[in-house]
């Protein structure tokens, strides 16, 4: 009786394990696949990228003059100009970008900057801050 609980104690276990690997697996996917690639990946860079882009307004399409675009933990990005255009350079690799404006929502992104390559960025209203000055 006593091998038998073991036997089953341990099946059990192991069932546990293949689960929670299946399950990281999936979670891994899944930040991987909402992960925003940056340039052809089909060029190797081993230089610094150019990202270039256009941040806007959901509202009425327009640009945002003076939105900030920039990598967290870092004291890289810029700011935009008259027609919403930014562009900044990094080295290849994993970041997240963020993106603010004054009362707008504001959006972090993880990207993958592999070369050269174009970030448009759309910004909505923050209803919560409209609401604090009414």
């Amino acid at each position: 009786m006593r091998a038998l609980i073991s036997l089953l104690v341990h099946q059990t276990a192991r069932k546990s394990w293949v689960v929670l690997g299946l399950l990281f697996c999936m979670i891994a996917q899944a930040q991987a696949q909402d992960r925003i690639l940056i340039g052809d990946p089909n060029k190797t860079s081993t230089g610094r990228a150019r990202v270039t882009g256009v941040i806007t307004s959901k509202e009425d399409g327009k640009p945002l003059f003076y939105a900030t675009i920039g990598i967290r933990g870092q004291n890289t990005g810029d700011v935009t100009n008259e027609k919403g255009e930014f562009k900044f350079t990094v080295a290849p690799g994993f970041y997240v970008f963020v993106v603010q404006y004054v009362g707008k929502v504001t959006r972090a992104f993880d990207v993958q900057v592999v070369g050269n390559g174009t970030f448009n960025v759309v910004l909505e209203n923050d209803v919560t801050q409209l609401e604090q000055v009414t």
